[in-house]
């Protein structure tokens, strides 16, 4: 989708960087984010380069732009 391309290309990543998951919720699109080295085998067993990098957009179809971010973050008693 465009619209994440540059949003992600705003804040400085590389889109082709990215995995991503698409679902519709009512008139938004929630594109959920995985950069591709929270795949690499030594990032499997921590959540930490996920967390630094993962996020989930919402597109609104009718303004047709990204409304909001969410990066997504570690809980905060998660020991990795």
């Amino acid at each position: 989708m465009a619209a994440a391309r540059r949003e992600l290309e705003r804040v400085l990543e590389v889109p082709e960087d990215y995995f991503g998951n698409v679902q519709s919720v009512g008139d938004l699109v929630l594109l959920e984010l995985w950069p591709r080295a929270a795949f690499l085998p030594e990032n499997c067993q921590s959540s930490g380069e996920r967390c630094a990098k993962c996020r989930t957009f919402t597109y609104d179809a009718k303004r047709g732009r990204i409304v909001s971010t969410k990066v997504w973050e570690r809980a905060q008693d998660d020991p990795r």
